[in-house]
């Protein structure tokens, strides 16, 4: 898809696609919607929705791997030791690319943070940074998490973004070298997150591709 950056729908269901490339659809800054339904899909490659800043719409139901799952993972982006000394610079991000913009609740204990949500906006990979600051009075890791993932969008009573739900990762735990009780900075284990799954959508119409008009913003 190459060069088609004007391109605004493409229809790919019911092809018995049984795989994704990686980046398969990047530079399709101008595409709004995207059927890959009723397909043999049984996962989504890393990157697959990323640079899709237009996306409005994105069907992936009648697939065995429906409902995909996009999980909202904590990352430390000024080290890669996660026990550096604070401060720390965190974001989230989601690794097939976000279909929808979307805020996210951080949370903290042990620390502060210099905003408590982050967003990550239609086909980005990540959210920018927080700050993250340890508490002076902190006798362990501080710890940050993500708050509940943000609602799957619909459009009145249609559903828009089918067979996707959003999951949250692990919390991480930050600064813990040389703290009371605490080993090397590593990612806390969590119960399994509670999902926002989306409804079932009725199939949509067959079709084709269609391009804007020459010129066309």
């Amino acid at each position: 898809f190459a060069g088609l950056s004007r391109l605004e729908w493409l229809r790919l269901h019911n092809n018995q696609l049984t795989s994704l490339p990686p980046e398969v659809f990047s530079g399709l800054s101008g595409l709004e919607q995207l059927w890959l339904n009723d397909n043999q899909l049984t996962e989504l490659p890393a990157g697959v929705f990323a640079g899709l800043s237009s996306l409005g719409f994105l069907y992936l139901g009648s697939n065995p791997g429906a409902p995909f799952t996009f999980t909202l993972e904590l990352q430390r982006t000024d080290s890669d030791n996660l026990s550096a000394p604070s401060p720390a610079t965190v974001a989230v991000t989601i690794a097939e690319g976000a279909p929808f913009a979307m805020d996210v609740p951080l949370r903290v204990s042990g620390g502060t943070l210099s905003a408590d949500t982050v967003r990550i906006a239609t086909g980005a990979t990540g959210s920018g940074g927080v700050t993250v600051t340890r508490s002076v009075e902190a006798q362990a890791a501080t710890r940050v998490e993500t708050g509940p993932p943000p609602p799957i969008p619909r459009l009145g009573p249609t559903v828009v973004y089918d067979g996707i739900q959003l999951a949250t990762g692990d919390p991480i735990l930050l600064f813990a070298t040389g703290t009371a009780g605490a080993s090397d900075g590593v990612r806390a284990p969590t119960p399994p997150a509670s999902r926002s799954r989306t409804a079932g959508a009725a199939p949509p119409p067959a079709g084709g591709a269609r391009s804007s008009p020459s010129g066309a913003g």
